[in-house]
């Protein structure tokens, strides 16, 4: 419980400065935007930090009962290695969060794995890394 209201925190304070959501792809198997927080960038050696926003035109559920249609989530991206990790996630619906992960729930998340070829993570790489 801890850990979801820290993440909630996380999220909201850090959603009240000014956004300066780009649009940088198109996810076509979804028909959704993909948006890249640029005021969030933070870059240390190879390693970079950001928001990325999910646009989706349409309703979709999570686990069941979470609608949303859209999400927010925040990566941390090794230029070097090709690995992303994300560190925290919303997913919102009409604006309003619906959900925070426990990252501490799904042993997937807040690891960095290899970024897979034509997936929307390679697209936020080539972004910030400049590809």
């Amino acid at each position: 419980m801890k850990k979801i209201l820290f993440l909630t925190f996380l999220i909201l304070s850090t959603n009240l400065y000014a956004s300066n959501w780009q649009k940088i792809y198109f996810i076509p198997q979804t028909n959704a935007n993909l948006f890249v927080d640029r005021d969030s960038i933070v870059r240390s050696y190879s390693n970079v930090n950001v928001w990325q926003k999910i646009e989706y035109t349409q309703t979709w559920t999570f686990e069941g009962k979470y609608t949303y249609n859209s999400s927010n989530t925040n990566l941390s991206i090794n230029c070097s290695t090709r690995e992303v990790a994300t560190k925290a996630f919303m997913l919102l619906n009409q604006g309003n969060p619906s959900y925070v992960a426990d990252i501490s729930t799904y042993p997937s998340l807040n690891k960095f794995l290899p970024i897979v070829p034509d997936s929307v993570d390679e697209q936020i790489y080539n972004f910030v890394c400049k590809k």
